[in-house]
This record gives C-alpha cells, structure tokens and sequence, in this order.
C-alpha cells in the first residue's frame, strides 16, 4: 500500500532557513560520529531540502536526498540537491554498503512498512554505518494525561481529511487542521524493540521538545525532555549490527 502525499502542503521553497530543536540535536549527535572527510550521508524524507542543506555545510557534497513528497522533489532541485524519488515502504534507490550515516527526521511514522524501511536502511549502510531518526513518542507526559480525560493522543492521526477527528476540546487549538500522514506511533519501548528486530543496536538517545508546543507551557515540555520516555520527540542514533554478531 502506497502513503497518501500529505507532504507537500507544508512546504515552502520562500521559507526562512532554520534549524528546529530535534534537527539540531540529530547534527550534533553526527558530529560525534567521528566521521571519515565527505561521507557519504543519506537524508531519507528531506522534504524542502532545508535541513539537508545544513548537512551539506557540516559535512560537504557526499550527501544525497529522497524524498517522496512531488513538491519537495522539485523544491530540492532547484536547490541543487543531489535528489531521487523514493517510497519508503519500499526498496531504496542505491546499492549495498553504500552511506556511512542515514539521516530520517519524522519519517517512520509515516509509513506502513517501518520494518521494511529499517531493512533498506540496514542494506544501504556501510558495516560500521549509522543511523539516526527522530519520531513522536506516542507515550509523552501530555498524551498520558490526555488519555485520562478520553482525548485522543496528540501525533496520531484517525483522518485522512482532518486532524480535528478525535481531537476533543483541543480542536480550538488546532491553527492548521491538514493531516501530515502519521500512520504508526511509537513509544520508547517498541523503537527499542523494531531497531533490534532490524539489526541496530541503540548507542544513544535524547528526548527532545515538540515545537509547536504552547509557548506559555514550553517550560514544561523542556522540563520532561530530561525523562526520555516522557518526552514529546525521540532522536536516536543507532548502529548497523553485523549478521555474525547477532
């Protein structure tokens, strides 16, 4: 089954080139990668190009995009990026052992076949190759409060028309009501759990604020990103496991 193109509603190649909290943590948990000079990284899902454009200027050239969103592919060329077509749920575009790093910010929550895409992710990567996602945690503090009061938890996603189904009394909080196609949501346990399934094996992670959080409680969401598994965001990075090692 194929993903519905939610995507390209929420890009903007005019948009003003910064850098969000889960993006920032994902750079400089690449940065301590210790890599080789130019390595070959994969920014799987780079929507308009603007974060793949900070890889880019930490990392140099090596570094190639897909991307299934028609809007975002044709923002990323006229960027100049290095950018194919790809649905996720599917094979990837290159050969065996190609990337040292794979980048997948807000990607595995869309699609129908993470297993699949984690497959691909673990054939593409170099023996000694990295990993690093972000992902919605399904179980932060507010979710587990909002269920208390049968409010659905925020991230998920009934409609494929509008994002105010189910939503409750927060509907009047919802300034853009178009779906963004999340589809699986995970909580710590099982992103722990799906990696290990896939051959990875988790060396670091960080809870990281959501960033259209309300700004009159953000000091809360920053309070809970010192509890990983109540936090809003999960950023992990994780290592290709070699078959043998198992």
């Amino acid at each position: 089954m194929k993903n519905i193109d939610h995507y390209g509603h929420w890009y903007n190649e005019d948009d003003k080139k910064y850098i969000i909290p889960r993006e920032k943590v994902s750079l400089e948990f690449m940065k301590k990668l210790k890599l080789k000079n130019n390595p070959l990284i994969l920014d799987a899902g780079c929507g308009d190009g603007r974060f793949t454009e900070f890889i880019i200027k930490q990392f140099g050239t090596n570094v190639k995009g897909l991307e299934y969103s028609k809007e975002g592919l044709e923002i990323c060329k006229k960027k100049k990026i290095d950018i194919k077509f790809a649905d996720f749920n599917e094979k990837l575009p290159f050969k065996e052992k190609y990337f040292d790093v794979i980048y997948a910010g807000e990607v595995i929550e869309h699609l129908y076949n993470p297993d699949k895409f984690l497959e691909e992710c673990n054939r593409v990567l170099k023996d000694d190759g990295f990993i690093i996602i972000t992902t919605p945690n399904l179980c932060n503090w507010y979710n587990r409060v909002l269920m208390l009061f049968g409010i659905q938890p925020i991230f998920i996603e009934t409609s494929t028309l509008d994002t105010r189904v189910g939503a409750g009394i927060l509907k009047v909080l919802k300034r853009d009501h178009h779906p963004v196609g999340h589809i699986r949501i995970f909580n710590a346990t099982a992103l722990e759990d799906i990696f290990k399934l896939q051959n990875f094996k988790i060396i670091k992670k960080q809870g990281v604020i959501f960033e259209h959080f309300p700004k009159k409680l953000l000091f809360l969401d920053k309070f809970f990103t010192n509890f990983y598994t109540l936090s809003s965001s999960f950023v992990v990075v994780a290592k290709k496991i070699k078959k043998q090692e198992n």
